[in-house]
This record gives structure tokens, sequence and C-alpha cells, in this order.
């Protein structure tokens, strides 16, 4: 661990708390370890849904919907976008189904058919998706009460993938098949000269499973799902008891 040259989080269910808070102490640990280690957000969350989060620590690398858009210090390292036939193929075939929402996710908004989150939540503007830009989409999500829709969408395996998440049954993201946090990671890395071996990474869910195997050290969340804590080097206490800023107080200051 003495070689190590940055740590990256995933930020819910990892970093965050379940009430989507980030704890004071968390965040004096993370301001310490940064003195002398570079420090990496890496989630399914787009830029500005992480800013309030990033604002807290400056993270210098940020590894967004889940590696389809990455930067560095500021600067623009790579992005993944979905072709634009695939994107209208999912939005007609979905859009009068009932009980489905829709959310587009573009480099600085969001388009959704949901009214109820755009109340919750300012990044997301209410479409209809009558009339939309089909192009630059890094990101499908899809809020299902019947998963089987998906199975009828059919869509290009060589070209796109689908990631469920373990904590929200029925949540569905659809990104280009090339867009990973491992992919995200190793972009940044290339471009940087820094060895994807002398990161850590902490994380919970199946989107982490990849960037785990590829890093020196993958810490798993005590609320990880099991699948992750097998291929874990190790696993620290739960993200509501701050489980990676203790573990990096413990093993790394």
């Amino acid at each position: 661990m003495d070689d190590c040259c940055g740590i990256i989080f995933d930020l819910d269910e990892t970093l965050l708390h379940k009430d989507k808070s980030i704890s004071s102490n968390t965040v004096g640990i993370l301001k310490q370890i940064h003195l002398n280690k570079n420090l990496f957000f890496a989630s399914g969350r787009s830029v500005m849904r992480m800013k309030k989060y990033s604002d807290l620590v400056l993270p210098d690398g940020l590894i967004s919907l889940n590696g389809a858009l990455n930067f560095y210090q500021g600067k623009l390292i790579s992005s993944y976008f979905i072709e634009p036939d695939i994107i209208e193929k999912t939005v007609r075939y979905l859009i009068d189904k009932p009980n489905v929402n829709i959310a587009l996710t573009y480099a600085e908004r969001i388009l959704t058919n949901d009214p109820e989150i755009c109340e919750i939540d300012p990044t997301y503007i209410f479409s209809d998706f009558k009339n939309y830009d089909s192009s630059n989409v890094l990101k499908i999500s899809l809020d299902l009460e019947d998963e089987k829709l998906l199975d009828q969408l059919d869509l290009d395996v060589d070209k796109v993938k689908i990631i469920a998440n373990s904590h929200t049954p029925g949540y569905f993201v659809i990104v280009n098949i090339l867009a990973t946090k491992y992919r995200g990671l190793k972009d940044i890395c290339d471009q940087l000269s820094m060895e994807v071996k002398k990161f850590i990474y902490f994380g919970d869910d199946y989107n982490d499973e990849e960037i785990m195997q590829q890093v020196g050290i993958g810490i798993a969340v005590e609320n990880a799902t099991s699948e992750i804590k097998k291929i874990a080097y190790d696993v620290c206490a739960s993200n509501d008891q701050d489980g990676p800023a203790e573990w990096i107080k413990k093993n790394l200051l």
C-alpha cells in the first residue's frame, strides 16, 4: 500500500450514507489523505449529480455515468455515447408502456418523463419525448414495473449493455458497451502515465466488479453484495458507519 497513488470511491451505498449524505468525519479523513494521494469518484451518477459531493473534497478524477464520461482535474479525458438509433428505438418502444419512467442523460442535462423526480431534483428536466435530441446521450435510465420489457427491446449487445442495481429492483441503466468504471480509470491512467494497479477502490455493487478486480486493492463495504465481497481484498464497515473513511484512517494515515 505504500506505493498507492490514488483512492477511488463509488458513491451511492459506499461513500454516501443511505440518506445520500456524506459525514463530516468522512470529509475530514478524505481531505487529510488527499494531501498525498489522488482521490477519484466513480459513479453511475452524472457529473451534475456528483457536484455537491465533489465540492466537499475536490476529487482529482471523476468517472461518471459508469465510465461514459471521464475527467481529470476538470479536463475531459474520454466519452462514450449511445448511438442515436438505439436511443430512438428504446424511447419509441417504452414511452407508451404503463409504469415506465425513462431518463436520458447528456453531459449537461437529464431529460425524463417522470414529473415527480423533476420536483425533487432540479437537474432533471421534464420531457414527453415527442421532440428531443437523440444524439450525445450517455446513459438511458429505466424504472420498470415489468422487467420483461427489457427482453423485448432486443438491443444490440455489441453496442450497449444493460446494468441492474441490486439496491433498487426494477431500475436499470443502458450505456455504451465500452463504458465501464475500469475503462474510465484506464483512460485517465493512460493519459497521465499512472498505473491502474497503484489504486485502491471502494465499492458495493455489480458495476464495481471489473474495476475492483483490476486495481491493486479492492475494498467492499459491509453492505455490499455477496459477489463483491467475494472478490474484495478486504471488507470495511458499512457506508452508514463511514466504512471507507475509517479503513483509510486505520490503514493509510
